[in-house]
C-alpha cells in the first residue's frame, strides 16, 4: 500500500482503500455467483438452487452500491475544491468510457456475457487513469 502514501491525505487514503475494498468485493462476489451458476443452474435445477442462484446474482450489487454511496461521502469532506474539480472530471471520463464501449459491445453482446462486471472495471480504471492524468496536466 505504498501507492497510498505518495501526497494523499488521511481522507484520501481512507476513500482510496474503501473504494478498492468495494471492487474487490464487487469482483469476488460475481464470481462466486458466475461459478454457481455454472455448476449448480442447469437444466434440471430445482426451486430452491434457483432462488439461491436469484440471491447470488443479486450480492455483487451490494458493495458496488457502497462504492457509488462513497464518491458522494467523499465529496462532502473534501475541502479542497481543486481535488473535487480533478475527481469529477475523472468520474465523468469513468462514466463516459464504459457508455461508448457499451453502445458499441450492444451489437456483440451474445458474444460475451461477461460485460457488465467488465463496466464496473471500466469505470473504475478509467477513472484512475483520468485523475493521473489530469494530476500531470496540473503540475
Amino acid at each position: 500500500m505504498s501507492f497510498c502514501k505518495q501526497n494523499f491525505s488521511p481522507l484520501q487514503r481512507r476513500f482510496t482503500v474503501l473504494f478498492a475494498f468495494t471492487l474487490i468485493a464487487t469482483g469476488v462476489l460475481f464470481g462466486v455467483h458466475v461459478s454457481f451458476q455454472e455448476g449448480h443452474l442447469g437444466l434440471n435445477a430445482g426451486s430452491s438452487a434457483r432462488r439461491l442462484g436469484y440471491v447470488l446474482s443479486a450480492l455483487p450489487v451490494i458493495p458496488f452500491l457502497a462504492m457509488m454511496a462513497l464518491i458522494p461521502r467523499y465529496f462532502a469532506r473534501e475541502k479542497d475544491e481543486f481535488i473535487r474539480v480533478l475527481l469529477v472530471r475523472a468520474l465523468l471520463w469513468g462514466f463516459a468510457v464504459p457508455l461508448v464501449i457499451d453502445t458499441v459491445w450492444g451489437f456483440l453482446w451474445p458474444l460475451n456475457p461477461l460485460v457488465p462486471m467488465m463496466n464496473v472495471d471500466l469505470f473504475c480504471i478509467t477513472a484512475i487513469v483520468a485523475l493521473r492524468v489530469q494530476g500531470w496536466r496540473y503540475r
